[in-house]
């Protein structure tokens, strides 16, 4: 289990701010806008920042305590690179790869073949989504329990994302692994996605399962006379067009005794990730 424990850490005018726990064996999205605090908060969890207060759990470790044991568990695939650019895949497996204790190079080159990587070119002759398939390929072969993908998708061929798809499913079948996805591709969350968290501003706005989420959050669609009589602190926010009006709603905060005749002149369904976010941040705003 990954836990968050009252951690802060400054980041410019904005703080990250916040406490949760990721249980093990689910994947786990991460969203929110971009300046959030999501890579930053992906960079705590993976050790290659220390917070100012408060502390990251991974299965009982601490950092400063037991570093290499948690670096064993963990790996972080991010646009960034933490790979050698002047040193060839097949280089980078040979140096990198002894400080891990499962890392397996047999596994690691296997997985170029399959991903069409040369691993005899320096990385930084590769191209970007080829960047991130041997940074991919490198982390999966480390064999860690924790999977850590900083926007990973965004510069991957439609070919290979069934591959990535593939080998995350793989990854989690055995109710082990953990994977954390920050993505601004909600769909993905959609399709992959057992848990969310969405961060806004530096601090947790949603972390829970998908499916209570999408119990817990609706959007009604209808005439704005109705859409208004309903509990004022339910409503996230609404957009009105010339045709009808939209509004995001917290149904635990519904009044349904109240609110239920007016409830049956609209059309609720189940938010999307994406409407969520919307209809946050255009109430944050």
């Amino acid at each position: 289990m990954i836990e968050i424990k009252d951690l802060k850490k400054k980041l410019g005018n904005m703080q990250l701010d916040m406490s949760f726990e990721i249980p093990e064996g689910y994947i786990c999205g991460l969203i929110g806008r971009n300046g959030s605090g999501k890579t930053s908060l992906l960079n705590l969890i993976t050790g290659l920042m220390s917070p100012d207060e408060g502390k990251v759990v991974i299965d009982g470790l601490e950092y400063d305590k037991d570093n290499k044991e948690i670096y064993s568990r963990i790996a972080l695939v991010s646009e960034d690179g933490l790979l050698d650019g002047y040193c060839t895949a097949k280089e980078n497996g040979l140096i990198y790869g002894r400080y891990y204790t499962g890392f397996n190079m047999t596994s690691f080159l296997c997985l170029l073949n399959k991903y069409r990587v040369n691993p005899n070119i320096a990385i930084d002759k590769l191209s970007r989504g080829e960047k991130l398939k041997v940074q991919f390929a490198f982390a999966i072969s480390t064999r860690p329990k924790y999977l850590i993908l900083d926007e990973p998708t965004a510069n991957f061929d439609p070919d290979f994302q069934k591959d990535f798809y593939e080998e995350i499913e793989k990854f989690i079948e055995d109710g082990k692994h953990t994977v954390i996805f920050a993505t601004h591709i909600t769909s993905e969350i959609d399709r992959l996605g057992d848990y969310l968290l969405f961060i806004h501003e530096g601090k947790k706005v949603y972390m829970g399962d998908l499916e209570s989420f999408r119990d817990k959050y609706k959007l009604a669609v209808g005439e704005e006379f109705y859409i208004d009589r309903l509990t004022k602190k339910a409503l996230l926010s609404k957009e009105v067009s010339k045709y009808s009006t939209k509004a995001m709603f917290d149904m635990d905060l519904i009044n349904k005794d109240l609110d239920e005749r007016y409830m049956n002149h609209l059309e609720f369904s189940p938010a999307t990730i994406e409407d969520f976010m919307y209809f946050y941040t255009k109430e944050a705003e």
